[in-house]
């Protein structure tokens, strides 16, 4: 290897916030796309946070392969991330080209590093339990010995950096970790289900001829965790900005559908596989006088849906939003169903990032016990 790879030096770039100087092969590339990064740990610089590192979360493909490769032994497992991790500077495995997430808590910071998304740092003190909202492919790690393995949470003694461009999660003192961790990945739901609906809602005050204020439907294909966080969000939302609204859901387990129809989250729902349009175009036009929803939020993890979340949007002056928060989405397939029903429909990509994630998140879980007993589980 070139000598030079080996070196870190700092360059004075705006992408230093993510941690570029630290990139050793190939230069020029970000810390996530490339292949080895300095691991070298003492001093935080300027622009680092240090954290001790309790565990790590490995991704379930990347840990499976690692199953598969190692014959299940598990000393040889870990023996291979530390292999790993020594070859790439990071925990990211060459394979299936993933990783993970980390737990761990604050062990010192640099002169800078609060400066960057300062709002959501406020907390952010030495001995803080922190989760960094970025792939495990993305930070400087480095093991001082794996302890354990239990699942797909690998114990260990280690460090690791965080760069000041990266979100990061603070956990509250009264909150599980497990809890925290089973939120973090829907967490950027809550304000993206906010901000759309408060839209919408200022949309049609603004737009309305009548004194009447006109009713808001609703959709929620899915009803896992995201499924009931962004029920629960709507729920929130209704308390806060009393406005007639109709709140519409369907999933293909049947036992989802009637834990919410007792939990009184929704106006109406109905097991329905949701990549049969026809079905779920009839339980929509049924429940909205055949207006369609103002407000699609797709939260499911199978692909094929798509045209079904077109169908269900509304048309016209107020015409429908659909927010795809899933990793099952086909946007070519999505785009294409507008086409084929000729729909004009403003669509969101879920984001997983969005401001103030985690403060909404963990409100809307400490507001709501039967929220957080449900996330926690899953």
């Amino acid at each position: 290897m070139n000598p030079d790879e080996e070196t870190c030096i700092i360059p004075k770039t705006p992408l230093e916030i993510y941690g570029t100087y630290r990139v050793l092969n190939p230069k020029g590339a970000l810390p996530q796309q490339a292949w080895k990064i300095d691991n070298k740990i003492s001093t935080p610089l300027p622009l680092e946070l240090i954290m001790d590192v309790d565990f790590l979360m490995l991704d379930s493909t990347s840990m499976k392969q690692l199953q598969e490769s190692q014959k299940g032994e598990k000393k040889k497992i870990l023996e291979r991330i530390e292999e790993i991790v020594h070859e790439r500077g990071k925990m990211h495995n060459p394979i299936t080209n993933s990783g993970g997430v980390m737990v761990g808590t604050v062990h010192s910071f640099g002169s800078c590093f609060l400066d960057v998304h300062a709002e959501e740092k406020q907390e952010c003190v030495v001995g803080a339990r922190i989760i960094p909202v970025v792939s495990l492919t993305a930070l400087p790690l480095l093991i001082h010995h794996c302890c354990d393995l239990e699942g797909d949470k690998i114990l260990l003694k280690g460090k690791a950096v965080v760069f000041a461009g990266m979100r990061i999660c603070i956990i509250p003192q009264e909150m599980s970790t497990s809890l925290a961790l089973a939120s973090i990945d829907i967490s950027s739901l809550v304000p993206q289900v906010q901000r759309t609906l408060l839209d919408i809602l200022n949309k049609r005050g603004f737009l309305s001829l009548t004194k009447k204020s006109p009713v808001i439907h609703v959709l929620v294909i899915g009803l896992g965790k995201a499924g009931m966080t962004a029920l629960y969000t709507l729920k929130e939302l209704q308390e806060l900005h009393p406005h007639p609204m109709k709140i519409l859901a369907v999933d293909y387990d049947k036992e989802k559908v009637n834990k919410i129809k007792e939990l009184g989250l929704v106006t109406a729902a109905e097991t329905i596989d949701a990549r049969e349009a026809s079905t779920l175009f009839s339980f929509v036009a049924d429940h909205t006088e055949g207006e369609g929803c103002d407000l699609v939020i797709n939260v499911v993890n199978v692909p094929g849906t798509e045209s079904s979340s077109v169908l269900s949007v509304r048309q016209g002056v107020y015409r429908g939003s659909i927010i795809f928060f899933s990793m099952s989405t086909h946007f070519a397939h999505a785009a294409l169903a507008t086409d084929g029903v000729g729909k004009d429909a403003t669509m969101i990509i879920g984001n997983g990032v969005a401001d103030r994630q985690f403060t909404a998140m963990f409100a809307l879980l400490q507001k709501y016990p039967t929220l957080s007993a449900f996330v926690d589980i899953q």
